[in-house]
């Protein structure tokens, strides 16, 4: 346990070193800073009173090792490790298949189906890194605490569409892989942006 709580305050270190929150420590009291709980400012770390808040730390092969990291500042101005909480890939995935909504600019979608082996079993973090051609999805269950969460053990299949950022991408053949598992291609017959004319 220690050598993964001391995994997790070197990991979340650099995180918080790498990555700029747009606010310095002694501006924080005086700033308006961007709301956690907003889908866009909760995929950024986020500083407010003396907290510095980051939502994935990753590692070489992980994009998201840590997930809720938060490091608080001592008055000592050091940095204290109180929460990081390790992901885990959903492993329960049993098919993923491509939909691809004709309208334009085309939409596309991962179809992922399975079934949770408990009734605790959510879907959480989503990391979609893109390269070139190549989209590479991390799918991570959503955390629980298990010493306090009561799940049943009913089997919960899952029925669950996961949106790609296709919008502005040239015309070609894409391909994806998820979760390490799982891969396949789709196409863009078309480049994917409007003409707009002035």
């Amino acid at each position: 346990m220690k050598r993964h709580f001391a995994k997790a305050v070197c990991l979340a270190l650099i995180a918080a070193g790498s990555y700029s929150t747009g606010v310095m420590a002694s501006d924080a009291e005086n700033t308006s800073l961007p709301d956690p709980n907003n889908s866009v400012a909760a995929d950024y770390p986020v500083y407010s009173n003396n907290t510095l808040t980051i939502p994935t730390v990753g590692s070489d092969n992980n994009p998201a090792t840590y997930l809720d990291v938060e490091l608080v500042q001592t008055e000592a101005g050091k940095w204290q490790l109180t929460q990081a909480r390790q992901s885990t890939l959903i492993d329960v995935i049993e098919n993923v298949e491509v939909v691809k909504v004709d309208s334009f600019p085309v939409q596309i979608f991962l179809r992922l189906t399975g079934t949770f082996n408990n009734g605790c079993g959510q879907f959480g973090k989503v990391i979609s890194e893109q390269e070139n051609n190549l989209f590479q999805l991390s799918v991570y269950y959503e955390w629980y605490d298990e010493a306090v969460t009561l799940c049943t053990e009913n089997l919960v299949p899952f029925d669950h569409l996961i949106p790609l950022t296709v919008y502005d991408l040239d015309a070609g053949e894409y391909q994806y892989t998820l979760n390490k598992n799982f891969s396949g291609s789709f196409l863009l017959e078309q480049d994917n942006r409007l003409d707009y004319q002035e």
